[in-house]
């Protein structure tokens, strides 16, 4: 006789724990390195502007004098002051999570303005990404949730980090029209684009 589960569980319920994408994919808890899987690498277009950078704090301060002048550019070219929110949150994110707060890997913004839109790359020196992060983009990609905040670790059940509240990536889709993600030269790359 087959057992009813007690919740019917749909087995591909991203935000259940127990359901059995969560345990497949994160058995281990393990951090994915993504050069062990892809050989393919996405190289930054020769046509991009770009800047390259170390972080000491990683603080808003510090984001803020990187990228003032690109942020002038952008808001002059049609774009909304709040493109600055999904910059600062993958730059920030490639700072933390990407690089580890190593003070010598570095970060590179590059961008592309046209007429129809503005695409954003950001790379870090990582390239390795936690295995339940792979979900936490997948659940963003979801229609009803691709412009909701999600907070990451409640959604992988950890304790928050007193410096970290989780919702970076989030904005970072609220606020952009279209996001990937891909193995780069030296580490992960986030693609960001916002259209006119």
């Amino acid at each position: 006789m087959i057992e009813e589960a007690p919740n019917n569980m749909d087995l591909f319920d991203l935000e259940d724990p127990s359901s059995l994408i969560r345990r497949v994919l994160i058995k281990d808890n393990k951090n994915i390195n993504l050069k062990e899987f892809l050989e393919t690498r996405f190289i930054i277009p020769a046509d991009y502007d770009i800047k390259e950078f170390n972080l000491k704090e990683g603080n808003s301060l510090e984001i803020n004098s990187l990228m003032d002048d690109k942020m002038q550019k952008f808001q002059s070219a049609g774009y909304p002051e709040n493109i600055y929110t999904p910059i600062y949150e993958a730059i920030l994110n490639a700072h933390q999570h990407g690089n580890k707060h190593d003070l010598n890997k570095k970060i590179r913004f590059a961008y592309k303005l046209s007429d129809s839109n503005l695409n954003i790359l950001i790379e870090d020196e990582g390239g390795i990404i936690d295995s339940v992060f792979m979900l936490f983009i997948l659940k963003h990609r979801e229609a009803e949730f691709n412009k909701k905040s999600i907070n990451f670790y409640k959604f992988s059940q950890r304790q928050k980090p007193e410096k970290n509240n989780g919702t970076g990536t989030s904005f970072m889709h609220i606020y952009m029209d279209k996001i990937n993600y891909y193995l780069g030269e030296y580490g992960l790359i986030v693609s960001m684009i916002k259209d006119k």
